[in-house]
């Protein structure tokens, strides 16, 4: 607004709607006086104000706190604060992350146990993909197809020796993601 131009009392104090009802009526009608001065006296009410003593505007200051924790659980004095707001609140939250905590290890369990199975029949499948390769190879190289049974013998324990190398390599990728 420029300077010197009259506010009416309506239009001085616009608060936002979260506020309204919560402001004391002396804090909107002081508000309302600022935007009636002209800029040049609002100026100095504000230089008046910043030079009060901190023992003045410090009970006039608003404090916003935050708190933050990682893991499952806060710290003690919160769960203290939870059973205020909900009685029982904190023994709630115990169960929750014990309940939460069994059901990770049973998939990890799960998993593991799966993985085990998985890689027995991997052995399996090799084992006959190598002897299946190896009979093959030696029946075709006595009836005299000996370039073909060395194709059928490379190929077979070439393709072994592979899939075990890619799947080393990704277990020990794995691994190290899990170590960080």
């Amino acid at each position: 607004m420029p300077d010197g131009q009259e506010v009416t009392p309506a239009a001085a104090v616009s608060l936002p709607s979260a506020l309204h009802g919560k402001v004391p009526k002396a804090a909107e009608a002081v508000a309302a006086e600022l935007w009636r001065l002209n800029g040049k006296d609002r100026a100095q009410v504000f230089k008046a104000f910043n030079k009060l003593p901190p023992a003045t505007t410090n009970s006039m200051m608003t404090s916003v706190q935050m708190t933050s924790w990682q893991g499952p659980l806060p710290p003690a004095a919160e769960l203290e604060r939870y059973n205020h707001v909900v009685p029982g609140g904190a023994e709630r939250l115990f169960a929750m992350v014990e309940k939460q905590a069994e059901h990770r290890m049973q998939l990890e369990n799960h998993v593991a146990r799966e993985q085990v199975k998985q890689s027995g029949r991997g052995q399996i499948f090799a084992l006959v993909i190598g002897v299946t390769g190896i009979l093959s190879a030696a029946t075709i190289g006595t009836m005299g197809h000996t370039a073909v049974a060395i194709a059928i013998t490379t190929g077979s324990l070439g393709t072994l020796a592979v899939t075990f190398l890619v799947g080393k390599r990704q277990e020990r990728t794995s691994r190290q993601a899990k170590t960080g």
